[in-house]
């Protein structure tokens, strides 16, 4: 599982080697990833040429699971 993903930004060098290293994990390992975050299917990430490459790389697709706010309970 890989959280915060959608704070990686593609546009960086360095988001954009993460993403490749990701994509080419996932082609490499048989697994199954699971990325959270907030919006993850409309991010950089996954959008534009690359992202769509990216979004074609999922067998099953991508499927956006919208939150429910919990509620915590109080600190005693």
């Amino acid at each position: 599982m890989i959280d915060e993903i959608h704070r990686l930004n593609p546009h960086t060098t360095t988001g954009a080697e993460t993403a490749d290293l990701l994509q080419d994990l996932t082609g490499r390992i048989k697994a199954t990833f699971v990325y959270a975050g907030i919006d993850v299917t409309v991010t950089a990430l996954f959008s534009g040429v690359r992202g769509s490459t990216r979004r074609s790389g999922f067998p099953g697709g991508m499927r956006g699971v919208p939150s429910t706010p919990r509620s915590t309970p109080p600190l005693p």
